[in-house]
């Protein structure tokens, strides 16, 4: 299997293979994600809400997001990749360790050492 090219993003075949497995809507604009291998990662939606079409919608449905076939998809069709979400998230330790960025958290978040 070769490189494979999104957008901007080519990625190479270790850099692909990213299965998001449940998804955890924190904030208006932020995403926990858990990866296959119980890897705990938060993604800002904030540009591509600003930029991409498809995503401009998902203000007003953000709390709906979901997983279909390893992705994230809202109910307006909108989906994201799931190595593209991958690499333009951080790690969950990091996200939840500036209380600047998760304040306004609004759902229970799994345990510490979930993630």
């Amino acid at each position: 299997m070769g490189a494979r090219t999104m957008g901007n993003y080519t990625l190479s075949p270790d850099e692909m293979g990213h299965r998001i497995l449940r998804a955890v809507p924190l904030t208006n604009t932020h995403v926990l994600l858990c990866f296959g291998g119980a890897e705990w990662r938060v993604i800002d939606m904030t540009p591509f809400m600003e930029k991409a079409p498809a995503f401009r919608s998902i203000s007003g449905i953000f709390a709906h997001v979901g997983v279909e076939a390893g992705a994230i998809v809202w109910p307006n069709g909108a989906a994201m990749d799931p190595d593209v979400a991958y690499w333009e998230s951080v790690p969950a330790s990091e996200w939840f360790s500036k209380p600047q960025m998760n304040r306004g958290c609004s759902v229970p978040v799994p345990p510490r050492d979930e993630y």
